[in-house]
């Protein structure tokens, strides 16, 4: 898959890489507080989707390309048959891509996240 795939005004601009990276990692580490503090009361936040694609943004703009399954269903604190269905999902909706027990952005899941945390970034 190639940024064609994505919408001419949602390009990755690579230049933004790292600074919406850190955009993701604050996204992720946001929501883990939020976790912390709701202990025993967050059974109805869970996205383990969107906590998904952040890790793997985030990891992908410090060169980490893929993400094993495993080190996922931990940042997603969702078990495997919870998980799992997400990822299924992702890749359906090309937005991820499943080799073997890793999982990576495809080009327009990447170009997707890169436009949505340029806004968050600048907001």
């Amino acid at each position: 898959m190639n940024n064609n795939d994505a919408p001419a005004d949602r390009q990755v601009d690579h230049d933004q890489s790292l600074p919406n990276g850190l955009v993701a990692e604050a996204l992720l580490r946001s929501r883990r507080l939020r976790d912390e503090i709701f202990q025993g009361h967050t059974d109805g936040f869970g996205e383990p989707a969107w906590d998904s694609m952040l890790l793997l943004y985030a990891a992908k703009a410090r060169g980490r390309p893929a993400v094993s399954v495993e080190e996922l269903l931990a940042v997603t604190c969702a078990p495997a048959e919870i998980a799992n269905p997400y990822i299924a999902w992702l890749t359906s909706h090309r937005l991820v891509q499943r080799e073997g027990g890793d999982v990576a952005l495809t080009d327009r899941g990447q170009a997707l996240m890169s436009s949505y945390l340029e806004q968050q970034r600048l907001a």
